[in-house]
């Protein structure tokens, strides 16, 4: 017995000890445990990416399994000295990522635990030590970084430009071709009102226009690819547009509005694509309505829909083949897939169906309607033969002779008797 109560409490000591919390910024999500910051996983989509070396719960201190898996669009990385752990499979499916920026020495890398399942890629990367920025080069308006393509993302807006309320990337810097907005990369940036990408620009990532809260236009390049989570959220543009879903310039970018209701989506015609984590943990979203216009269902779109059932495409299945779905939309291919379905039709089956159902229940209850006026009236007839029954037998009995009759009791007289 003592030892038994000896147990549970180590176990619940454990429980307690190993309990972490989960949180998010828009590009990571955490894991913190005794003060401790582990990277969960990554929401962004940037070619080069950045990994804090802390956050407001502590130090990051490692890369939990999972976290980048799948991420193709992952060209290069920056490692803070912090990291110490790389669980297996943090990296599984990252083909396209050959550089790695360590903040710290190769002695210190060399202490890094890295467990190679999984981790091929990351393993085979070049490896930078001592670096921090990931060679992050600037102009007179822009700090910016060069790929190994010799191709340019967009990594901050400097404060003489950001100060600006228009603002135009432009499809060159230094005559290299700009590819990308990276992540977080004008967040807060207050005072912009209007940005406009030219065309040749494929990404913009997480959180890339974030909190500008002025901004009301935007205008995008039709050579866009794919565009990060929360890209444009707490700006105008979201407090301004009502309840529902949220386009920008032809992206479905979010939802707005009540999702603790059952609610059906129905992405509107012309839409090029939706942004990544655009339905993140939309737990009572039911059936989805495509139409063919749709290139590009970004990383984890639809991730953790729990309820989602049905998919709606007007289109067939070969068109459906030809949409670029990227990873974590597990919840699309277990739903239920219909083809060449449109909401208008749907809308009309339902009516149908409402209707069949409707006429079905009428007839029920008409041909039960039926059966009761039968068997009333069935009823009726059979009391009024049994009364006529009755009455012919009644006058079928002869009449009732004399000696049947009570007889009639006479009062006796008594004769009076003669005086002598």
């Amino acid at each position: 017995m003592g030892k038994r109560i000896v147990t549970l409490c180590m176990v619940l000591i454990l429980m307690f000890h190993v309990q972490m919390t989960v949180c998010a910024d828009g590009v990571f999500e955490y894991k913190v445990s005794d003060g401790a910051v582990a990277i969960a996983k990554y929401k962004g989509i940037s070619e080069q990416v950045e990994i804090p070396s802390k956050t407001a719960d502590g130090k990051v201190t490692a890369i939990l399994s999972e976290a980048f898996k799948g991420n193709k669009e992952m060209k290069s990385i920056v490692i803070p000295e912090s990291i110490v752990r790389i669980e297996r499979k943090a990296f599984e499916g990252c083909q396209n990522l050959k550089d790695v920026y360590y903040s710290g020495t190769a002695e210190n890398w060399d202490k890094i635990n890295t467990e190679e399942k999984g981790n091929t890629s990351f393993i085979k990367a070049e490896v930078h030590f001592g670096k921090t920025d990931g060679s992050i080069l600037e102009n007179e308006f822009f700090r910016y970084r060069i790929n190994s393509g010799n191709e340019i993302t967009v990594s901050k807006c400097k404060a003489k430009y950001a100060e600006d309320t228009k603002i135009t990337f432009p499809a060159w810097i230094d005559e290299m071709k700009v590819v990308g907005i990276e992540d977080n990369a004008f967040e807060n940036c207050r005072n912009v009102t209007e940005i406009r990408l030219e065309d040749g620009i494929k990404y913009i990532g997480a959180r890339a226009f974030a909190n500008c809260v002025e901004l009301k236009r935007v205008k995008l390049p039709n050579s866009l690819e794919r565009i990060g989570s929360h890209a444009f959220t707490d700006t105008e543009i979201y407090k301004n547009s009502p309840d529902g879903s949220i386009y920008i310039d032809g992206w479905y970018c979010g939802y707005k509005g009540d999702t603790s209701k059952e609610i059906d989506i129905r992405i509107q015609r012309n839409t090029k694509g939706i942004a990544d984590f655009a339905f993140y943990k939309n737990e009572n979203m039911v059936n989805t309505f495509f139409t063919k216009g749709v290139k590009y269902i970004g990383s984890g779109a639809f991730s953790e829909c729990q309820r989602l059932s049905g998919i709606f495409f007007e289109g067939t299945k070969k068109d459906w083949a030809e949409i670029e779905i990227a990873s974590g939309n597990e919840s699309l291919s277990e739903s239920k897939m219909r083809y060449n379905t449109t909401i208008d039709n749907y809308e009309m089956n339902i009516y149908k169906g409402l209707s069949m159902t409707l006429l079905v229940i009428t007839g029920i209850q008409l041909a039960f309607l039926v059966y009761c006026i039968a068997k009333i009236t069935d009823q009726k007839q059979k009391i009024l033969q049994l009364e006529k029954r009755k009455s012919v037998r009644s006058a079928g009995r002869k009449p009732s002779s004399d000696a049947e009759k009570p007889p009639v009791r006479r009062k006796k007289t008594s004769t009076p008797k003669k005086k002598d």
